[in-house]
C-alpha cells in the first residue's frame, strides 16, 4: 500500500510539472508492479524484491561452522 502511494505521488508530481513522458513511466512502473504482485506467490516477490533476503535461509542450512 506504502509503495503504490509514493508511486501515484511520483505520478501527480510528475503531472504537475509537466512531465508527462516521466508521469507515464512511473504509472507504467506502478501498474506492472502492482500485476507482478498479484500473480507471485510471496517467495517469489521476497526474491524480486530483495534477493539477499529471499535467499538467507538457504544460506543459513549451508554455512560452514568456522573452525576453531
Amino acid at each position: 500500500m506504502k509503495k503504490t502511494l509514493i508511486m501515484s505521488a511520483a505520478v501527480l508530481t510528475s503531472l504537475l510539472f509537466g512531465e508527462a513522458t516521466m508521469a507515464a513511466v512511473f504509472g507504467f512502473v506502478m501498474v506492472s508492479g502492482l500485476m507482478a504482485g498479484s500473480l507471485m506467490n510471496e517467495t517469489a516477490r521476497r526474491a524480486v524484491e530483495c534477493p539477499a533476503l529471499a535467499f538467507k535461509p538457504l544460506a543459513e542450512k549451508i554455512r560452514i561452522p568456522p573452525s576453531a
